[in-house]
């Protein structure tokens, strides 16, 4: 397999192994060599519109709000 991925605009992009990438990210930002990329605030977000998406499911598709959530 090609270590490049091409994209329909023409455009290369390296192929990434994205889970593995954010637990070496992780495991950075635990032992202190590097912060994490991901802003707090932004990973709670992401779990709150997950979370809406699993509502909107529940509710046979209903369109749902995310929920605010603060640090």
């Amino acid at each position: 397999m090609s270590p490049w991925l091409v994209w329909a605009a023409g455009v290369e992009y390296p192929q990434v192994d994205i889970e593995r990438a954010e637990l070496e990210a992780f495991a950075d930002a635990v032992a202190g060599a590097a912060s994490y990329p991901v802003p707090v605030e932004d990973a709670i977000h992401g779990i709150a519109v997950m979370e809406a998406a699993i509502r909107s499911a529940a509710s046979g598709g209903e369109r749902v709000a995310v929920e605010n959530f603060s640090v």
